[in-house]
Order: structure tokens, then C-alpha cells, then sequence
């Protein structure tokens, strides 16, 4: 039987703590990043939604006199248009270096959310997309519906 020679006990044991505490450490951290990518998933998600509800509430008074609501028309850099609105309650809620992005067509408005994950050496995009338009009121009581009516 051979027997370890003096001094080289517990060899095993070493390489085993150290490649348990590698797999450990590499867990912690993936945990850690698939956490931060789904906090920034749940954030693009109620910044495309608080950008549409942002936006729709912008309708156009001069049609609510004839009953009609329709969205206050301009360019996203137009303020007081729906896109201006859509584009900057999606830049509040969604933070700094998120990229937000709104059109519309007819009566629907759809936001567009990119945020974007860095850590630990992995870069990743989180995006989101709303789409919705106004059905009733108008200024920041205005209900938004997802299931817009054909006008």
C-alpha cells in the first residue's frame, strides 16, 4: 500500500475548497447580474407605459369641442405635443442613459424603451414597447386604453 509522503496530506482537500470557492464566486456574480437585468426590464416596462400614459394625456382641446379625442399634434421636440409629453415621462421614469422613443399614428401612441446593462465585463440591452392611445378626459386625468378604437 502506498502511503503519502511526508508533508503532502490534504492535497485533495486544498484544490477542493479552492474550486468550490470559484464556483461559488461565479454563481454570486451571475446571480448578481441576472438580478440587474431584470430590475432594468421591470424599470423599461413602466417607462413605456408612463410614456404613453404621458403622451395620451396630451389631446388636441380643439377636438374635444366636436367630440372627438384625438392626440395633441408636434414633433417630439414640439412641447405640449403628445410625442414631447411620451418622450419625457419615458426619460423620467426610465433614468439617465436610457433611450426613449415614441411615435404616433392616428390616435396610437407607442413608446419604446432601450436600457442598457453593463456589468462586470457583460453588456446587455433591455427593451421595452407600449402602445396605447387616449379614450376619455384629457390633461393628466386622461384614461389610457391599450386596445385603441379605429377612428
Amino acid at each position: 500500500m502506498l502511503r503519502p509522503r511526508r508533508g503532502q496530506r490534504g492535497q485533495v482537500m486544498i484544490m477542493f475548497a479552492l474550486a468550490m470557492a470559484l464556483f461559488l464566486g461565479g454563481l454570486i456574480l451571475g446571480v448578481a447580474h441576472f438580478s440587474l437585468a431584470y430590475y432594468a426590464d421591470v424599470r423599461a416596462n413602466q417607462a413605456a407605459m408612463a410614456a404613453v400614459r404621458g403622451g395620451a394625456s396630451q389631446v388636441a382641446l380643439g377636438a374635444l369641442e366636436s367630440d372627438v379625442v384625438e392626440l395633441q399634434p408636434g414633433s417630439a421636440t414640439t412641447q405640449g405635443s403628445a410625442l414631447w409629453a411620451c418622450t419625457q415621462a419615458g426619460q423620467q421614469v426610465a433614468g439617465a442613459g436610457a433611450l426613449v422613443s415614441c411615435t404616433a399614428q392616428g390616435n396610437e401612441l407607442t413608446a419604446n424603451v432601450s436600457i442598457l446593462v453593463s456589468q462586470f465585463g457583460m453588456t446587455e440591452t433591455v427593451s421595452a414597447s407600449y402602445v396605447g392611445c387616449p379614450v376619455q378626459g384629457y390633461g393628466p386625468t386622461a384614461i389610457v386604453a391599450t386596445n385603441c378604437p379605429v377612428t
